[in-house]
């Protein structure tokens, strides 16, 4: 195969040599095994510009993964004169190849910058530090979608590298947790290193990581207003030990980093996206302060019925909203709990759903909870609203997709 490519390559570097188009069930058969081959970024760095109208440019514009040491051979591939993936080259997943830091994003930006590469969407799975951000300040790439795994990054170095994004993103993904806690940057020493750090065009927000999720809302909250965010997805999710949240910090401290994170950085949010670990309590929020709030998911996966009240609690307090959807999953009892408890606790979000008079949500038209057996829990509610079961796989309230690409294991062969 590869000496095939090697041949179009030299007949298309004679000029005086015509290429004949291969059929293009033939080329995409090619271009679907190279996906699987070892030798697959060289012999697609052989694909030449004849090849460009009859391929399918829409198979190179999906996610790449790079795994260390692919790295070079991605780098050599683009810089390749002959090859033709530059402007189909749309979102990128990039390890990195040294352990404990990011050296290898110079290079990689100065290449898309050189080359002028149209890229949009960029995932890191292991985003640590070792970060020249002041050589990567000037001439950066327009990102609209950067999604981070963070291991072992203060939450200053994480949004140094942010904030050279944006004045484009338009979705920020920050997943995992920083051994180093936030440091007491003051705001004035903060808008000197960034004069223009805002986001004006971010409107897909998520954070797992109860860790340090605390961290970075602060930094929103005290240097970046998202005025323009409509999707907003919290997974109080561990990933360390799940009984230590940070240094000295509480569920109480916790629920009160988000309630002001969402008064202050998260006015405009139209769908929020609660996702609770099996070890985290339900928060007591206030939603008065989301105006716009027409979607609320909430994930739940423990089993104290004392949860359901204080969601039930949560709810009420978006009264003041546009709130027309809802959905609850994974809300269930099992064992250990008596069918009274169960019924007592669903009692009074029933009654909160229910569209009685006067209404708590006049503009609620749909309510979808899974598993299906949560229906006859919600008695009051099915007869006013339009109630159904949603599926139980978590992954149908995850808000971003790159969750079910970034995290995919290398191919061994490869």
């Amino acid at each position: 195969m590869t000496a095939l490519f090697r041949k179009l390559r030299t007949a298309l570097q004679n000029p005086t040599t015509s290429v004949s188009p291969l059929p293009l069930d033939i080329v995409d058969v090619i271009l679907e095994e190279l996906r699987h081959e070892k030798i697959a970024l060289d012999s697609c760095s052989l694909v030449c510009r004849a090849w460009t109208h009859y391929s399918r440019p829409h198979r190179f514009s999906e996610t790449i993964i790079v795994h260390r040491a692919k790295l070079v051979k991605l780098l050599r591939l683009l810089d390749s004169p002959h090859c033709t993936l530059r402007p189909y080259l749309r979102s990128m997943t990039v390890d990195q190849t040294e352990r404990g830091r990011c050296a290898w994003i110079e290079s990689f930006f100065a290449l898309i910058r050189r080359k002028d590469i149209a890229l949009r969407e960029l995932t890191i799975p292991s985003f640590t530090t070792g970060l020249n951000v002041a050589f990567l300040r000037s001439g950066i790439v327009p990102l609209r979608s950067l999604h981070l795994n963070v291991k072992g990054c203060s939450v200053e170095e994480t949004m140094q590298f942010v904030c050279l994004f944006c004045d484009t993103l338009e979705s920020l993904a920050l997943r995992g947790c920083s051994t180093i806690g936030p440091s007491t940057y003051s705001q004035s020493e903060w808008r000197r290193a960034y004069p223009s750090c805002h986001f004006p065009h971010l409107r897909k927000f998520h954070i797992e990581g109860v860790q340090w999720m605390t961290g970075y809302m602060e930094w929103f909250r005290q240097f970046a207003a998202l005025e323009v965010l409509s999707s907003l997805y919290l997974s109080f999710g561990y990933f360390d030990d799940p009984c230590r949240i940070g240094d000295g910090i509480s569920h109480t401290d916790v629920d009160f980093y988000v309630a002001s994170f969402l008064a202050n950085a998260c006015g405009a949010v139209e769908i929020l996206t609660l996702d609770y670990d099996w070890s985290s309590p339900i928060s007591r929020l206030d939603l008065s302060t989301l105006p716009r709030l027409y979607r609320l998911s909430v994930i739940w996966h423990g089993r104290a019925s004392a949860d359901v009240a204080t969601l039930a609690t949560l709810m009420s307090s978006a009264r003041m909203s546009a709130l027309s959807g809802i959905h609850l999953s994974n809300f269930d009892f099992e064992g250990g709990l008596k069918k009274a408890s169960i019924a007592t606790a669903w009692s009074r979000l029933d009654a909160a759903l229910s569209r009685t008079h006067p209404a708590l949500f006049p503009c609620l038209r749909n309510v979808e909870v899974s598993p299906a057996r949560l229906l006859a829990l919600l008695p009051g509610c099915r007869r006013t609203v339009n109630v159904r079961s949603g599926r139980t796989s978590r992954k149908i309230a995850w808000s971003f997709p790159w969750k079910q690409v970034a995290w995919i294991a290398p191919y061994e062969g490869a």
